[in-house]
């Protein structure tokens, strides 16, 4: 297993009853996670001070209570930025468990020696996508999922800071602005 541990911007601070509490930059959410079964102290002084809390609802689904949280915020991992924001299915635009992915595949891409093509058949946030492009692909293209086709998807990097990336790459990019999670608004 490979563990996502390049972050400056991101960490899980405290798991309890079912809940995740998560620094993104500077902001702190509490999540739902079916995964922690656990029921242990609440100690951390972020349990009773988030700038946002996600409610489960017992029908399914849930909502944002917001206290202090911009509508839209950056992080930063190593060269890459992304704009997040939260969703009304809990979500914040990005998984910070595939950063250890976008390392391992970039690593690839830049040994290869040759030019590289991509194809990201799980382009939901987009993120995989700009690591690639940072790591100078060739090319790429990337199945957006359904839910980016209703525009819920945000995350999108700044692919215009890569001075690798030359005219027929921006080219591309352009193109699946139209198809890619990272163009969706």
């Amino acid at each position: 297993m490979w563990i996502a541990d390049g972050w400056k911007d991101y960490e899980v601070i405290d798991t309890s009853k079912g809940e995740k509490l998560e620094r993104w930059g500077d902001y702190l959410l509490v999540r739902p996670d079916p995964q922690v079964i656990w029921d242990t102290p609440k100690k951390h002084r972020g349990w009773k001070r988030p700038n946002a809390h996600y409610h489960r609802s017992q029908k399914g689904g849930g909502e944002w209570e917001f206290f202090d949280l911009p509508e839209q915020w950056q992080i930063h991992y190593k060269t890459l930025t992304f704009n997040l924001k939260p969703f009304n299915f809990k979500h914040t635009g990005l998984f910070p468990e595939q950063a250890a992915n976008w390392d391992w595949f970039s690593q690839k891409i830049k040994d290869a020696n040759r030019p590289i093509k991509v194809l990201n058949l799980f382009a939901y946030t987009g993120g995989a996508t700009l690591a690639a492009a940072a790591a100078g692909i060739a090319s790429s293209f990337a199945m957006p999922r359904r839910s980016c086709r209703r525009r819920s998807c945000h995350t999108r990097g700044r692919l215009q800071r890569y001075g690798r990336m030359g005219e027929r790459k921006r080219r591309i990019f352009r193109a699946e602005r139209r198809t890619d999670s990272l163009a969706c608004r």
